[in-house]
């Protein structure tokens, strides 16, 4: 369990510094400020691309889901075992 909360915690910060990049990069095609202003491009580079954003972050909250139900049920039968015991 423990390698599966590290695996989507480093996924994470992989795909928004992904995402953060991809539009940097897409802001740095101007050579100078566009007359329409700086936030204007950011959100509709956003816009733009908000399905594939949103699918991928979809798919990073269903793999902590994932997690936090195995980290769940693993406490559960730690405790269940712990019951029998005594």
């Amino acid at each position: 369990m423990l390698v599966a909360s590290l695996t989507v915690i480093v996924l994470t910060w992989f795909v928004l510094d992904s995402i953060s990049n991809g539009l940097s990069a897409k802001l740095m095609a101007f050579e100078r400020e566009p007359s329409q202003g700086w936030g204007y491009w950011y959100w509709f580079f956003i816009k733009r691309n908000m399905w594939g954003i949103l699918g991928t972050l979809a798919i990073l909250l269903l793999l902590a889901c994932l997690v936090v139900w195995g980290w769940v049920a693993f406490v559960r039968d730690v405790r269940r075992k712990r019951v029998l015991h005594s």
